[in-house]
């Protein structure tokens, strides 16, 4: 993977964060709406991210490919407590489980982005 497209995707796995951020407060404020619209933007991001990496044969490392699978089911559990109708455990979850879990993520990411880029 070249440098450009590496720091790319890092840009976006970040800004991924700081949308699920934003997420939490809209969800704390009880603006649900604008929760899922961004929250579904998280997700599309989140499948970008994915398709290249497996383009580029990355996702299939160990500790990346764990943070993954951990990420997809707090993202798993949060559609599901949408679609429920349970806006009072959005919150918990986007707290407790997938702020947590997408930080684990990104951390694997930059480890495995920076041990593969191509100079």
């Amino acid at each position: 993977m070249n440098r450009d497209v590496a720091g790319r995707l890092l840009e976006l796995a970040q800004t991924g964060l700081e949308a699920l951020e934003y997420v939490q407060e809209q969800t704390g404020q009880g603006n649900y709406e604008g929760a899922i619209s961004v929250f579904t933007d998280v997700l599309h991001s989140f499948s970008e991210i994915e398709d290249v990496l497996d383009s580029n044969h990355i996702a299939g490392v160990a500790e990346l490919a764990s943070a993954t699978e951990s990420l997809r089911d707090g993202f798993d559990w949060m559609v599901k407590a949408y679609e429920g109708g349970k806006q009072g455990d959005t919150l918990d979850i986007v707290q407790l489980t997938l702020i947590p879990r997408y930080q684990r993520w990104l951390e694997e990411l930059q480890k495995e982005l920076s041990s593969n880029i191509e100079v």
